[in-house]
């Protein structure tokens, strides 16, 4: 089920969403002069190379929202949300480390009374 938003639309808030050029995205794509270009214009639609170079290079952007304009056009970044999910555990740890020393320190200097 296609929704009625263009590939031009969908580009034009893919590069806003992104905060990237047409010319940047273009390099970085490693594509020609004309391909980001065309699809603004609306000469020409996405076509699933250009998508697939897209979300190789920002797996934060929704595929399904170029395909067919489906959801938000920026994803959660999972990658993300893992590390800082990680980050917060270590932190955790590091303080469970911490409060054992801690105990241990104490249990000895009571077995030293």
């Amino acid at each position: 089920m296609d929704t009625n938003i263009t590939d031009t639309q969908k580009m034009k808030t893919i590069l806003d969403e992104l905060g990237v050029s047409s010319y940047r995205l273009t390099q970085e794509l490693g594509l020609s002069s004309g391909a980001v270009y065309h699809v603004l214009s609306g000469k020409n639609k996405l076509s699933k190379n250009i998508i697939d170079k897209i979300c190789t290079l920002y797996p934060e952007v929704n595929k399904k929202y170029l395909i067919k304009g489906i959801g938000e056009p920026i994803i959660e970044n999972k990658v993300s949300n893992d590390a800082e999910y990680i980050l917060v555990k270590k932190q955790d740890f590091d303080q469970v480390k911490k409060d054992i020393k801690d105990l241990y320190e104490m249990l000895q200097k009571l077995n030293n009374i």
